[in-house]
């Protein structure tokens, strides 16, 4: 059951950008390409959505994503974090993430399978 658990980013703060299926994707650290950006992040201490996420301050709604600066050798490397985050965005700063069911590609919510 676990390999067809995937998050649904609410906020972002317990997703890791490279380690988690995010709806129904599998992650991005399964492409080899992704092993240096992922990397660069890790150094600098950003592992989860929120943190390369930018926020509107009074309504905590997400307005898009907020790189670090990269490195030139790695901006080749980001290429395929970026177009895939593209729909997996946060939607609310500090919402909790669910999690989805989705053996099929479907979406299932864990407590309606349950």
């Amino acid at each position: 059951m676990t390999q067809n658990i995937s998050k649904v980013p609410r906020g972002g703060a317990s997703i890791n950008i490279g380690a988690d299926k995010i709806l129904g994707q599998q992650p991005i650290n399964r492409h080899e390409e992704t092993i240096p950006i992922l990397t660069f992040f890790n150094n600098i201490g950003i592992h989860y959505l929120d943190q390369i996420s930018s926020w509107d301050p009074q309504s905590h709604i997400w307005l898009g994503w907020s790189f670090p600066v990269i490195p030139s050798d790695l901006k080749s490397s980001l290429s395929t974090p970026q177009s895939r985050l593209h729909s997996e965005a946060p939607v609310k700063k500090n919402e909790r993430n669910d999690v989805r069911w989705d053996p099929s590609g479907s979406e299932y919510t864990v407590q309606a399978g349950h």
